[in-house]
């Protein structure tokens, strides 16, 4: 999944996706991603990549133990 930076509202913490039936509909971020994000951007812009690679990460959860 790739995020264009003109969909990106950086200032109200949200992004625009296309959804079904091709709508486009507003994700919202919590400010900890917020400032990820910029970090991210500082780093990439000043090597001049304009889109973003998102990854899907879940968070870990062990086991319960028996």
């Amino acid at each position: 999944m790739t995020l264009d930076l003109d969909g990106v509202d950086i200032q109200n913490r949200k992004f625009q996706v296309i959804g079904k039936r091709n709508k486009q509909r507003w994700c919202f971020y919590s400010e900890s991603a917020a400032q990820s994000l910029n970090n991210y951007l500082k780093y990439y812009l000043m090597s001049r990549v304009y889109s973003i690679i998102l990854v899907n990460v879940l968070p870990f959860t062990p086991a319960p133990k028996l």
